[in-house]
């Protein structure tokens, strides 16, 4: 497990502690279905659950049916500001439907969002029923006969159908939360073939003890070497047989009586590497000469800038208060001497430009549609591109040439699908070409202009499949990049493969089986030295890799010591790279790359205060007015980098990421997939001008703010068995 970074925070007392003291320093959450709480419940009860401490909430999404109160509740959670997540419990009936259920209902995965957990239990037997896993089945009616290990095999083949069907439609890498089951079935004597499963990260089940006990932990099942999520208690609804847990019967923490029967739930690690389970932490990484500078959001939502011109400095740009609503994963550009940092707000797409030699960033509001992912952006000359999925579920992109304009939908326009995921961007012969996820089949299109203001487009996919048919459906954001051999696009795929399509002949290469690299998780970096391709990802052993071509053969090689909470941002000059990634201690750290070798290191780092319970529900967004520009007296980067001023700042858990608008519409499949079922069609946002736009921000303040080295809690646990619920 990761060591935690954070002082333990302070929790309600009750004896034993609730929590109890074995999880009172980790991120703390809660899972519920529908016979939990009220019929009806506000957004105002899960404001009340974070107010204790929690920080994410899972919601039961079906049981062969839809969960009654799914559509309802998913939505309020998120509303509330806590990172949410679903689960499925695995019923005795065929997968393809449960798996169409769960999308249809979820829908989509942003940042945010926990992927889907597979719930395997079978306290009632209605699986074994199925399935015959504990005894097997004699021969009849002229079929033969198989034993237990190969009735296990049949159930364990339809659970990874069933992983593999949700990670295919929704992009994303699920969950697995078992107990019992695995522990007798899935052991390392009754199924000795158990391949690795530690791509899926897992949750274990509460233990039942008659009396505290501080060494309990979560149970390492076999096929993983750790777990992600504990559930570590639950509070058996009132007059329920079994509800005595930790020595108290029954067993309720403050402040969580409104939903009766609640499941507890604790996150086995810091608050920042729950934030990268849930698709948060990307930083932006841009060069300046040889200078390294760092965008990155904090969990109060700020964006702080890392510059090292003259020694490492970490810089708050809404400290001043003129960076209204806070922002996502922010992406920064460099281009003589200028900063070019972009990011999601509210819903919004955000441009703040620091020109060479100025002390003020120009910010302003440039999208056409709502946001539900970060941007991905480009540079080409004077040229500016910045492409993202908007809540239409189409794709967007904005070009500069002298002034902002909307693309419209691309999606739409070339008579494709819906978009499953955050497209990239890059530009090749003067042309911007878009890649990304389109529809539940895991497809990478290649969409660009076709001069006559239509689109073209490639199934990438579809065409590398022609020469490789078992290249898997893409997953999760694409990099790309161009050699004087070409362009390649490079993508992790179902079951965490990476692959890359030349798209000079469209041939694959399963990068992963080739260079023996360990499984990828998330979203990779692409770039390009010396002419030579490198790809820098995030892997299952939480450390950064990168695989390049060098003399004709792929090479592997890792990138820095330090356990990473989310996925790498690598750029280049031309003459030096640098990758940037959030660490599990809370840490932005950073790797330079000369071409012959990797130097790692920390940042600048901010103080990391223990985080605390929110005191009061985290308000909706609001319209902002344009503030007066007010010219801030503060050093520029470029030049000297930020006065240090001493400071600590607000990063607790009170706003993971900022309230905003549901991304999620209830019961509606997406525009243009009936097979989803339900009906087709979304409205698209009208489009909005740069002039409209300016109404949100027009001066962010280069305002200092450097840190003080975090405080470091340790936490000891000692593995046992648990049991089912």
């Amino acid at each position: 497990m990761e060591t935690l970074m954070i002082t333990p925070p302070p929790r309600p007392g009750a004896t034993p502690p609730a929590p109890p003291v074995n999880v009172s320093g980790w991120p703390l959450g809660f899972d519920i279905y529908q016979s939990n709480g009220p019929a009806a419940v506000t957004v105002a009860d899960f404001q009340a659950l974070k107010r204790v401490g929690k920080i994410f909430g899972i919601h039961k999404v079906a049981q062969g049916g839809v969960d009654g109160h799914f559509d309802d509740r998913y939505p309020l959670i998120r509303q509330a500001g806590l990172i949410r997540g679903c689960y499925d419990f695995f019923a005795p009936q065929s997968v393809d439907p449960q798996v169409t259920l769960l999308v249809t209902h979820v829908q989509r995965l942003t940042p945010g969002d926990l992927a889907p957990a597979l719930d395997l239990e079978d306290g009632s037997g209605a699986l074994n029923a199925k399935y015959h896993y504990s005894s097997g089945v004699p021969a009849s009616g002229g079929k033969p006969a198989k034993t237990a290990l190969q009735c296990r095999q049949d159930l364990f083949n339809d659970v990874m159908a069933w992983l593999n069907g949700v990670e295919k439609q929704l992009g994303r890498i699920p969950i697995v939360y078992t107990g019992v089951i695995w522990r007798e079935q899935f052991s390392a004597a009754a199924f000795p073939n158990l391949p690795d499963m530690n791509v899926y990260p897992l949750m274990t089940a509460h233990p039942q003890y008659a009396a505290p006990n501080p060494t309990a932990t979560g149970e390492i099942l076999n096929g993983w070497s750790d777990y992600a999520i504990w559930q570590y208690a639950e509070n058996k609804k009132a007059g329920a047989q079994g509800a005595q847990q930790w020595g108290v019967n029954p067993y309720l923490e403050p402040g969580t009586a409104t939903f009766d029967g609640i499941d507890y739930d604790a996150y086995n690690g810091t608050i920042w590497s729950l934030r990268g389970l849930a698709d948060i932490g990307r930083p932006g990484v841009a060069l300046n000469g040889t200078d390294p500078y760092i965008a990155h959001s904090e969990i109060d939502g700020h964006i702080h800038l890392i510059a090292r011109p003259s020694g490492w400095t970490d810089t708050d740009l809404g400290a001043s208060g003129s960076l209204a609503g806070g922002g996502e994963d922010p992406v920064l550009m460099s281009s003589e001497g200028s900063f070019f940092l972009y990011f999601r707000s509210e819903g919004h797409l955000i441009e703040a430009v620091l020109a060479s030699g100025s002390s003020n960033w120009d910010a302003n509001q440039i999208e056409e549609a709502n946001l539900i992912h970060d941007p991905r952006v480009a540079l080409d000359g004077d040229k500016r591109y910045a492409v993202y999925w908007a809540d239409d579920d189409d794709w967007h992109l904005m070009t500069f040439d002298g002034s902002w304009a909307g693309s419209g939908g691309i999606l739409r326009a070339a008579n494709l699908g819906n978009s499953t995921g955050q497209p990239t961007v890059y530009v090749t012969g003067g042309v911007p070409h878009v890649v990304g996820r389109v529809d539940g089949d895991g497809d990478l299109i290649d969409a660009w202009p076709d001069g006559s203001g239509g689109w073209s487009h490639d199934n990438v996919s579809a065409l590398g499949q022609d020469l490789a048919p078992t290249m898997p459906a893409a997953t999760y954001s694409p990099c790309a990049y161009e050699t004087s051999g070409g362009v390649g696009i490079v993508f992790r795929a179902v079951g965490g493969h990476l692959w890359l399509v030349n798209r000079s002949d469209n041939s694959p290469t399963d990068l992963t089986a080739t260079t023996q690299a360990p499984i990828a998780t998330g979203h990779p970096s692409c770039f390009v030295l010396q002419d030579k391709q490198h790809i820098v990802f995030r892997a299952v052993d939480r450390l950064i890799h990168e695989i390049w071509l060098e003399s004709g053969s792929w090479h592997l090689q890792q990138v820095c010591d330090a356990t990473a909470a989310a996925d790498p941002v690598a750029t280049t000059n031309g003459t030096l790279a640098l990758v940037g990634f959030r660490g599990s201690d809370g840490t932005i750290y950073q790797s330079q790359f000369d071409g012959t070798g990797w130097n790692c290191g920390q940042t600048a780092t901010v103080t990391l205060p223990t985080p605390t319970p929110t005191p009061t529900p985290t308000p909706a967004p609001t319209p902002h007015p344009t503030p007066t520009p007010t010219p801030t007296p503060t050093p520029t980067p470029v030049a000297t980098g930020p006065t240090p001023t001493p400071g600590t700042g607000d990063i607790g858990t009170a706003a993971l990421f900022p309230a905003e608008a549901s991304e999620y519409r209830p019961s509606t499949p997406r525009p243009g997939a009936p097979s989803k079922g339900g009906a087709a069609g979304s409205a698209t946002a009208p489009p909005r001008s740069e002039s409209n736009a300016s109404a949100l921000v027009s001066v962010i303040g280069f305002a200092a703010l450097v840190g003080a080295v975090a405080a470091a809690a340790v936490v000891a646990v000692v593995a046992i068995a648990k049991e089912d619920k």
